[in-house]
C-alpha cells in the first residue's frame, strides 16, 4: 500500500489523484518485475550448475570420475558425502547384489575411498525407498523426524551421525541398477523444490553416462579379447550411420536396410546380389533415435552372433554419445536462453525508456531463436493503428511507419489473443489477411500477442528467412513467456514515458505561471504605490487647506481626518515593501502607526508611555485597513481626552488569537475612564460611530469598560 497525507484540508486534487495512481501502477509493476527476474536468476543458476555437472561427468571416464562430480555436485548443495551403490552384473551371483563407491568432502578436498560390499547406508536407503512407495526421490532434510523410517534404519542413522540425506534411484530401462545418495553430518535448512530439481536432473545423467562408461569398458574387453577391431578396420567395406528416418538422397549409397531397421526398431540382415547387409538400430531410452549399417561386398562374411554382439555394443555406446552429444547441445542452448531472459528481466526491471527497453527485448530474442526477422509491434486501441517501433529485417534495423489494424497477420494476432504459427503455405496466409511484405521474404513465422491483464497491447514476433517449419510448440512457450514478462514492463515504460511528458509539461506551465505571477506582482506593487501616493495626496491637501482654518474644532476634524488617510496609505506602503503581496505584518504596521499619530499630535512619549502585546501576525487587506482605522479611532481619543492637564499615563495595545480562530484586538489607558452611564454606541463621536460600522464591517464583537481607564476588547474572525 502507498499511503499520502497532507496536514491541509482539500490538498488532493484529481491530478495528484491519477499522479499518485500512476506511481502505484509503477511500483506494482517493479515489484513483479523483480520476482519474476530473481526467479529467472534462480533457475539460471541451477541450470548453470547442472550445465557444468553434465560437462564434467560427459568427461568421466570411470565411475572414479562420476564419483568425484557426484561428490562435487552434492558439496555444492551443503552435504558432505556422496555415495554410489551400483549393480554389479560381472559379480559372483552369491556376492552382495550392490558394490558401494563413496567419497567423502573434507573443505575443498574430495576423497575417494575405496569400493566396499553393500553397507548400512546402502540399507538406509533401500529401507527407506520401500517405506516410500517406490519413488525415484527421496529428500529428508531432517532425518530424525522421518516417521516412516524403521527403527533399525533410525538406529543406523544415530550411529553415523547422518542428519539430511537426500537420494535418487538408478535405473537402466525398467529395472533399478543403483542409487546416489548425497548425506550431511549437520542439519541443513535444504530449499526443497529447487534440490529435488537438480538432483533428479543429475541423477538422470549419472543413469547415461554410468551406461555409457560401461559400454565402452564391456566393448573394449570384447574388442581386446577377440580381436574385432581389426576386422571392423579391414574387412568391412562400408560403415553408414543414419538419423532415425533417413533421407535416401539421389546418388547415396545409403543402404534400404538401414530405413527398415529405423521403422520396425529390429535388427536386419540381407544377402543379395552378391553382398551382405546388417542394419542395426541406435536405441536409447527404448527410441529409436538412428541405425547403424555395415555392408560386404563379396558377400563372404558371415555375421556370427559374435559379430553382431559387438555391433550392437557399439551402437549402443554410439546411441549414448549421440545422446550426451544431444544433451550438451540442450544444456547449452537451455544457458543461452536462460541468459537471455535474464537480461529481460533485468532490462524489464531497470529500463524505463521505451526505445531502449524495446531494443534490449529484441536483441536478445534474435539471439535465442536465431532469427533473421523479428518484430515488436504495439497496438493503439484508441486510434486503431499499430507501431512498429522495433524491426529488424535480414538482421538490419529498419523504420517502419504505423499501420492501420485489421490488416495483417499482427491484426490477426491481436484479434484472436492467440500465438500464430506459420510453417508452410505462408505466402497464401499473407494474401488473404492482406499481410504487408517489408523486405526479404519468410519462410516461416511465429507470432505471440502481448498480453496486460486482459488488454492485447501488442505483438513479439520472429520469422525464419532460411528455413520452413522453423517454429514448434516449446518455440510458442518460450516466447509466450518472454511476452508475458514484458507486457508490464512496456505498459511502465509508456507510463513514465506520458509522467515524463506531462511533468515536462507541468514544469512549462509552471514556468509561464510564475512569470504571469511576477508580473502581476509587479503591477500590485505598483497599484498598492500609486495608491498610497494617492492617499499621501489627500493628506497634503487636507494639511494645506487646515493652514487656512482659524476655528480649533474644525482643525481637529482635519487632523483627525489626515490622521485616517494616513492610517490606510500606510496598510499599502506595507502591501508593496512587502514580500507578500496579500498580507502584512500588522505587529510592525501599528507600530509605526502609533509613531505617525504620536508626531501629528505632538504628544511626547514620555507623557503617555505605550505598551505593545503582539506577536508576528499577518493580515489581509480587507482585515489590516478597517483594524488600522479602528486602532487609529481609539488611540486619536485617548490622546484627546484620557489624559488632560498634561497629566501622564499608559497606553496597551494588543492584539492575539484564540483557540476558536477568533482574533482580540485590546486597547486600554490608565486615564479618566468614562462616565457610568456613558454608552459609547448612542455616542456623537465620529471617531466612536466610525469604529461601531468597522466593528459590524469586521464581522465582530466589541467589549467596553470604563472603570480605571477606557478599553476596548475587539473579538473578531481571522
Amino acid at each position: 500500500a502507498l499511503n499520502v497525507s497532507s496536514k491541509t484540508l482539500n490538498r488532493f486534487s484529481a491530478q495528484s489523484v491519477d499522479f499518485v495512481k500512476q506511481i502505484v501502477a509503477l511500483a506494482s509493476g517493479s515489484l513483479q518485475k523483480m520476482r519474476l527476474l530473481e526467479q529467472t536468476q534462480s533457475a539460471l543458476s541451477e541450470a548453470e550448475g547442472l550445465y557444468r555437472a553434465t560437462r564434467e561427468l560427459g568427461n568421466a571416464s570411470d565411475l572414479a570420475g562420476l564419483l568425484r562430480v557426484a561428490a562435487e555436485f552434492g558439496r555444492a548443495q551443503g552435504f558432505d558425502r556422496a555415495t554410489l551403490a551400483l549393480e554389479d552384473p560381472m559379480q559372483d551371483p552369491q556376492a552382495p547384489r550392490f558394490v558401494i563407491h563413496s567419497a567423502t568432502c573434507r573443505g575443498q578436498t574430495i576423497a575417494i575411498e575405496p569400493p566396499t560390499a553393500a553397507n548400512d547406508l546402502w540399507a538406509i536407503s533401500d529401507d527407506a525407498y520401500r517405506t516410500a512407495e517406490g519413488q525415484k526421490l527421496l529428500v529428508l532434510p531432517e532425518l530424525d523426524k522421518a516417521t516412516h523410517l524403521s527403527e533399525t534404519t533410525r538406529q543406523t542413522l544415530q550411529a553415523q551421525k547422518i542428519h539430511a540425506l537426500a537420494s535418487v534411484l538408478l535405473r537402466s530401462g525398467d529395472g533399478q541398477v543403483g542409487y546416489l545418495t548425497i548425506t550431511s553430518s549437520e542439519p541443513l535448512h535444504l530449499q526443497i523444490e529447487a534440490l529435488e530439481r537438480q538432483i533428479v536432473a543429475f541423477g538422470n545423467q549419472v543413469e547415461r553416462e554410468r551406461e555409457a562408461t560401461e559400454q565402452v569398458l564391456a566393448l573394449n574387453r570384447r574388442l581386446t579379447r577377440e580381436g574385432w577391431q581389426e576386422y571392423l578396420d579391414a574387412q568391412a567395406e562400408g560403415l553408414w550411420v543414419e538419423d532415425a528416418i533417413p533421407e535416401m538422397q539421389s546418388g547415396g549409397a545409403a543402404l534400404p536396410e538401414l530405413e527398415h531397421a529405423a521403422e520396425t526398431g529390429e535388427l536386419v540382415i540381407s544377402r543379395e546380389n552378391g553382398h551382405s547387409a546388417l542394419a542395426m538400430p541406435i536405441v536409447v531410452r527404448g527410441q529409436v533415435i538412428g541405425t547403424l549399417g555395415l555392408e560386404d561386398a563379396d558377400g563372404t562374411q558371415e555375421w556370427s552372433a559374435d559379430r553382431i554382439g559387438i555391433i550392437n555394443d557399439v551402437a549402443q555406446t554410439l546411441g549414448m554419445a549421440l545422446d550426451n552429444a544431444r544433451l550438451y547441445d540442450e544444456s547449452q542452448r537451455r544457458v543461452t536462453e536462460l541468459g537471455a531472459l535474464n537480461r529481460i528481466s533485468q532490462a524489464v526491471t531497470s529500463e524505463l525508456d521505451l526505445a531502449s527497453l524495446l531494443n534490449i527485448i529484441g536483441e536478445q530474442v534474435r539471439q535465442i531463436f536465431d532469427v533473421q526477422n523479428t518484430y515488436i509491434a504495439l497496438y493503439d486501441r484508441a486510434n486503431e493503428t499499430i507501431a512498429l517501433p522495433y524491426f529488424v529485417n535480414d538482421n538490419k534495423r529498419v523504420q517502419v511507419e504505423p499501420i492501420r489494424f485489421g490488416e495483417g497477420l499482427t491484426s490477426q494476432i491481436i484479434r484472436t489473443r492467440q500465438p500464430l504459427v506459420l510453417n508452410e503455405t505462408l505466402d497464401d496466409t499473407m494474401a488473404q489477411l492482406g499481410a504487408k511484405v517489408f523486405g526479404a521474404p519468410a519462410q516461416a513465422y511465429l507470432g505471440v500477442p502481448i498480453l496486460l491483464g486482459d488488454e492485447v497491447t501488442g505483438v513479439i514476433s520472429i520469422q525464419s528467412a532460411l528455413r520452413g517449419h522453423a517454429f514448434g510448440e516449446g518455440n510458442v512457450r518460450l516466447l509466450e513467456t518472454i511476452a508475458a514478462a514484458v507486457g508490464a514492463a512496456i505498459q511502465n515504460a509508456q507510463l513514465y514515458g506520458a509522467m515524463e511528458q506531462e511533468v515536462q509539461e507541468r514544469k512549462r506551465a509552471e514556468e509561464e505561471i510564475k512569470l504571469s505571477l511576477k508580473e502581476k506582482e509587479v503591477l500590485l506593487k505598483e497599484i498598492h504605490h500609486r495608491v498610497k501616493n494617492n492617499l499621501q495626496i489627500i493628506t497634503s491637501l487636507l494639511n494645506l487647506q487646515s493652514a487656512q482654518i482659524k476655528e480649533p474644532e474644525t482643525l481637529a476634524m482635519f487632523r483627525e481626518s489626515q490622521a485616517r488617510v494616513r492610517s490606510m496609505a500606510l496598510i499599502h506602503e506595507k502591501l508593496y515593501q512587502s514580500k507578500d503581496l496579500a498580507r502584512i505584518d500588522f505587529s510592525g504596521y501599528v507600530r509605526e502607526l502609533m509613531v505617525y499619530l504620536f508626531r501629528s499630535y505632538t504628544v511626547s512619549p514620555d507623557q503617555i508611555q505605550t505598551e505593545f502585546e503582539m506577536g508576528e501576525i499577518y493580515l489581509g487587506i480587507d482585515t489590516a485597513i478597517p483594524c488600522g482605522l479602528i486602532i487609529s479611532e481609539l488611540v486619536t481619543n485617548s490622546m484627546k481626552y484620557a489624559f488632560p492637564n498634561g497629566r501622564r499615563g499608559k497606553l496597551a495595545i494588543a492584539l492575539h488569537p484564540r483557540d476558536d480562530g477568533n482574533l482580540v484586538l485590546r486597547i486600554a489607558d490608565n486615564g479618566v475612564g468614562f462616565p457610568d452611564d456613558f454608552d459609547w454606541r448612542e455616542s456623537d463621536s465620529l471617531g466612536l460611530q466610525l469604529v461601531s460600522t468597522l466593528t459590524s464591517q469586521l464581522h465582530g464583537k466589541m467589549e467596553v469598560s470604563g472603570r480605571d481607564g477606557a478599553c476596548f476588547t475587539l473579538t473578531f474572525p481571522e
